[in-house]
């Protein structure tokens, strides 16, 4: 059963240890930023945005370290450098310029001592008519800085819509917690056939919860209230014993047409606990167990739960892992060839849990800790399944010996010249 309180008596211990990161031995980052015409970027900033452990899963909310915030600008030489940073945290940061979009630096590890480069591209120029100017506050109304926001989907009035990646909508707020997102590509209002009215952004802050928003594309500012969020804990158990270093996943369940949030991960500790912070409410999320995260395999039913309101604690208690089942077999390609280099096969499946492996040259594979239906996808360049119909495959027990045949792909169809018509006598 599901417990719900508003005292964070279970949190006490992940909140504690987040505020006392930051006595680790301190280190330095350092790069370079540029333009589009490869000449240095002079007085760009650069901000660490997030953080992670390098090795293993954290235990709370990537953007709460002491370090998540810090920032500098860029010289003549367009380098910068950041010092007094936890040496044992990998980082990532967000360069902001006037007049450019945001780049990202992801994964930038102090340890191996190696210059990070980012390379800026100009905004393209927009108008009113197809921008959105927000301003993102607290409920307190104070300004909130530094919020990532991204574009989900743009529609039309008629209905129309495109969703997913938009590489040029992409804004951060300012020390006012105001942005600007315009819909720039040009090839749009041919491909939806009417003029985009309506935006659909997701608002990313450092310390507080996302939200969706949907703001109609027009000169008037919009308001973006932000809160805390709820607080999702519980245990991880393995055969009656404590999941440590482990992590957990949670998406919404309804992620069509822009409306599922980014994924929200957390780490297990020593105690097989965890605490997902700044939880969106008002949403029902499914959670799952990462299984590459797993030092045994081990699969868990999937668990669902609902966030009602600012500052819940939402307790789905203990989430227990169970040993699952094998899945083992071959992948053949029909010309009798080896695997390539690097090709994998993947099980998808209809919710998080997929799995991927690297196939050696002889094709064979052997995966564990599964348990539900997948559709099994071999990667193989130059090669495809027969029929283009991949397989399915319900893993309720032990399954060796599956035999997967792939051809090669078709040679592209070379022009014919065209049949000349019968004459008539």
């Amino acid at each position: 059963m599901i417990l719900r309180t508003r005292l964070l008596l279970s949190t006490a211990l992940f909140i504690a240890s987040a505020l006392a990161c930051g006595d680790a031995s301190a280190a330095t980052v350092t790069g370079s930023v540029k333009n589009a015409s490869g000449q240095p970027a002079q007085d760009a900033t650069v901000m660490v945005y997030s953080a992670g452990v390098r090795k293993g899963y954290s235990t709370f909310c990537p953007t709460c370290y002491v370090d998540c915030g810090k920032r500098t600008t860029t010289d003549d030489k367009g380098e910068f450098t950041i010092a007094g940073l936890d040496d044992e945290l990998v980082f990532n940061l967000i360069v902001l310029q006037d007049g450019q979009i945001p780049a990202w630096l992801r994964g930038v590890d102090p340890q191996k001592g190696v210059a990070a480069t980012a390379l800026l591209k100009p905004r393209p120029e927009s108008t009113n008519a197809n921008s959105v100017f927000g301003r993102v506050v607290d409920t307190k109304e104070n300004p909130v800085p530094d919020a990532v926001v991204e574009i989900n989907a743009l529609l039309t009035n008629g209905g129309r819509g495109r969703y997913g990646s938009f590489p040029d909508g992409l804004a951060v707020s300012n020390a006012q917690g105001e942005f600007k997102l315009s819909a720039n590509d040009p090839q749009l209002a041919t491909a939806l056939g009417e003029p985009v009215t309506n935006m659909l952004m997701e608002v990313k802050p450092r310390g507080l919860a996302p939200r969706l928003y949907m703001a109609q594309v027009s000169r008037t500012q919009h308001e973006i209230t932000l809160n805390d969020g709820a607080t999702v804990t519980g245990r991880l158990l393995f055969r009656g014993k404590a999941v440590p270093n482990a992590e957990l996943v949670m998406l919404t369940l309804n992620r069509a047409n822009g409306a599922g949030y980014s994924p929200m991960h957390i780490g297990t500790d020593e105690k097989g606990r965890f605490a997902m912070t700044n939880v969106p409410v008002g949403r029902t999320w499914s959670l799952a167990v990462n299984p590459d995260s797993l030092s045994e395999p081990g699969v868990a039913e999937p668990r669902f739960l609902s966030t009602g309101h600012d500052g819940e604690v939402v307790n789905v208690g203990d989430v227990v892992l169970k040993p699952g089942y094998t899945l083992s077999g071959r992948v053949v390609l029909s010309d009798g060839q080896p695997v390539p280099a690097d090709m994998r096969l993947t099980l998808a499946t209809d919710r998080f849990g997929g799995r991927t492996v690297t196939l050696p040259p002889d094709g064979r594979f052997e995966i564990k800790g599964l348990k539900g239906a997948y559709t099994v996808l071999p990667q193989v360049r130059g090669y495809r399944v027969p029929d283009g119909v991949y397989l399915e495959t319900l893993v309720e027990r032990d399954i060796a010996g599956l035999t997967i045949t792939l051809v090669p792909v078709p040679a592209p169809m070379q022009p014919q010249a065209p049949i000349a018509a019968p004459t008539t006598r």
